[in-house]
Parts: C-alpha cells; sequence; structure tokens
C-alpha cells in the first residue's frame, strides 16, 4: 500500500487537505503536508530510539514512555551530547506532547494521530497495540509481535475487524542480504533442505537469565512510572533487574532468547520453505529457571532447545 492510499482513511484526508503535487512544493525532494502522517510513538527509548528515528520525516505528534530520563539517555552518546544522526529526533522529541500513559494520549489526541510506533518491553505489546487499533489507528509493533500466541491471534482479529494498517518490526526480514539468501533457497542453490538449525548467543551477555528473583526492592526512581512499566504483569516491588533492559529475562515482561531472536532467525527458514503452522514442537527437559515470588514466574531457564517439525517432513532445531 503506498502512502496516499493510507492517507485515504486517515485523519488528514477527513480533515479535507488537498493533496499538492510534489513539484509545486519544491521538486523531487521535498515530501508535501499531504503526504506527511502524523505519529506518536509508544516505549521511544532504547530500540524505540531507532524505530522514531525513521519517523523524522513525518510528524511526531506526541511520545509515550515510562522513563523520560531514560529516553534522554537513548539520544545521547557516550560524552552526554546528542549522538550523530539523533538531532532531528531530539528536536521532534523536544516538540512533542508527552504522556506516561498511551491511554490518556489516546484520548487527548486521537483525532490527531494517523498512526503508532510500539516499542515497549514484549508484555506492554498487545495490550497497547489493540487499544490503538480499536481507536482505528495504524499500528507498526516491534518484534516480537507479542508475549503470547492468544495475544498474536487476538491482534489479528482486531487487525481484520478495524481494517487497519498493520506491520511487525522485523528487519532481517526487510534487508536486501536476507531477501537474497532467500531467493539462493528458492533457486534450489543448496538442494532439497531436510532439516533446519537455528541458534544464537542470547541471553550471554545481553541480559541475566535461568537466575531466582531479586531479593528485596529498590527506591523507584523519580522518573520512572512502575505501575505503568507492570501494566498487565502480576505486582512486583521494582528493581533494577527489570528496569530499563533486564527485562527480557522475566517471563512477565520479555520472551527470552526466542522471541528476542526467533523473530529473526527461524522467520527466515520459514519463509524460504513456505512451512506454515508447526505440526508439533516440544522442547526437552531444561535447566532450572530460578525461584519466583509473589505468584509470578521466574524466567526462562539459561540455556535451551526447542525442536518441531512442519510441512514435507521438514525438522528444525
Amino acid at each position: 500500500m503506498d502512502r496516499r492510499t493510507f492517507l485515504k482513511g486517515s485523519a488528514l484526508t477527513a480533515a479535507g487537505l488537498s493533496v499538492v503535487p510534489r513539484p509545486v512544493l519544491g521538486g523531487a525532494g521535498h515530501q508535501p503536508p499531504s503526504d506527511t502522517l502524523n505519529i506518536a510513538g509508544i516505549g521511544v527509548g532504547g530500540r524505540g530510539t531507532s524505530n522514531m528515528n525513521a519517523m523524522t520525516s513525518e510528524n511526531i505528534v506526541a511520545i509515550c514512555d515510562i522513563d523520560f530520563d531514560h529516553v534522554d539517555q537513548s539520544l545521547r552518546d557516550g560524552n552526554g551530547t546528542i549522538a550523530d544522526g539523533l538531532g532531528a529526533l531530539h528536536e521532534a522529541y523536544e516538540q512533542a506532547e508527552r504522556y506516561a500513559d498511551y491511554r490518556r494520549m489516546f484520548d487527548d489526541l486521537e483525532d490527531e494521530i494517523d498512526g503508532v510506533v510500539i516499542s515497549t518491553p514484549d508484555h506492554l505489546h498487545a495490550v497497547a497495540a489493540q487499544e490503538a487499533m480499536k481507536r482505528g489507528l495504524h499500528v507498526y509493533v516491534e518484534k516480537p509481535l507479542t508475549r503470547t500466541v492468544r495475544e498474536a491471534r487476538t491482534l489479528m482479529e482486531t487487525a481484520d475487524a478495524m481494517d487497519v494498517v498493520t506491520q511487525m518490526g522485523n528487519q532481517g526480514h526487510t534487508l536486501p542480504d536476507g531477501r537474497r539468501a532467500i531467493e539462493w533457497v528458492w533457486d534450489g542453490a543448496i538442494g532439497a533442505v531436510q532439516e533446519i538449525h537455528a541458534w544464537t548467543d542470547r541471553p550471554a551477555r545481553w541480559w541475566p537469565q535461568g537466575v531466582s528473583r531479586p531479593e528485596g526492592s529498590m527506591p523507584i526512581p523519580d522518573a520512572v512510572n512502575w505501575d505503568l512499566f507492570l501494566g498487565p504483569a502480576p505486582e512486583v516491588p521494582y528493581h533494577e533487574a527489570y528496569h530499563p533492559f533486564d527485562w527480557r529475562g522475566w517471563v512477565d515482561y520479555g520472551t527470552g532468547a526466542l522471541g528476542d531472536m526467533g523473530a529473526h532467525l527461524i522467520d527466515h527458514a520459514m519463509w524460504a520453505l513456505d512451512l506454515g503452522p508447526r505440526r508439533r514442537c516440544g522442547a526437552p527437559r531444561t535447566p532450572s529457571a530460578g525461584t519466583a515470588t509473589s505468584g509470578s514466574p521466574g524466567p526462562p531457564p539459561r540455556q535451551s532447545t526447542t525442536r518441531s517439525g512442519g510441512a514435507g517432513g521438514i525438522r528444525s532445531v
């Protein structure tokens, strides 16, 4: 779908703005206002910095995050200055409306927003995306799409019902090198595939995993809205073991190595071989995932192996 078709159902068109030919407004390098989308971001630090930086050609009207100190740090280099390539994003963030609660952002600005970029921890993807779609807003959701399969199915149903444009972020699926490798398989360059192996070093040095819950609690930093970070997850005391990044190693908030890298590594096998839904899937016994507290599960194990079988008898490990 091209940009102009996208805009047919947006608030810009509803407001009666005409589409001005590009040459009238400054030539091939100029983007006319009628081609510009009003974008809101939810989770705009960390990975959200990169996602939102790709939106600076649009009009970033609002940003939502539970820790704007972390957002500011994400924009800066080791010297504390705005990092190269992030100047336009810094300016856009300074001008945008700021919210801690995306629901209030939608209440206030729903009619001014065309699309939403969601780059929160995994456990907030589904609730934020569904709320946006129910309000008729188009969404881009960072991978993994959701924390559970049920959540993913719910989002698919909501997208169909609301007839909105949706996309899950997956850099590997859009880069030309990935496409080139897929075309080699389609062309028969490696022959018939009988078994697929995909592996990753995660969590490795990226985040702690397979550890026990931290004991006690820590004071909640002034800039952190801990209640909104938890969202639909069970209530636990604030601890730096969860925020700003190590949340991925906890079942309540993340999906571990499988969710982090599976969207990239497994995607290409599914794409190249058109495998369709898994016929069977299972995992052998894995090391202890650590202890749980407050009625909440601990993290995934330090390492694990998943085996599945798909179309044509192809096995994947």
